[in-house]
């Protein structure tokens, strides 16, 4: 499986990124609004299987969308927002 990067590069899946970008927000959130370690390997996991299951490359904001999707499915809003502010931050630093 591949992953479509914003310079247009594929690369191989690496699920620890997603996972690297969900702990981030995760502490940057009350505690009160955090997932478990066990919570965000299960949102990893899924994301991981939906991407598979596309049978094709799949770009970085799409997997940000479905980290989203999983979080907000998790009832994790807070932490979904964050994420969310997070990513836009980014993009207007591009």
């Amino acid at each position: 499986m591949k992953i479509i990067k914003r310079d247009g590069r594929e690369v191989p899946f690496d699920n620890s990124k997603i996972k690297d970008a969900i702990d981030a927000a995760n502490a940057e959130v009350a505690e009160a609004d955090r997932l478990s370690d066990t919570e965000v390997g299960f949102i990893v996991a899924r994301i991981e299987k939906r991407c598979a299951d596309l049978g094709r490359s799949v770009s970085v904001e799409e997997i940000q969308d479905m980290v989203i999707d999983e979080l907000d499915q998790s009832e994790a809003y807070r932490l979904a927002r964050h994420y969310s502010d997070y990513r836009l931050r980014h993009e207007l630093l591009r």
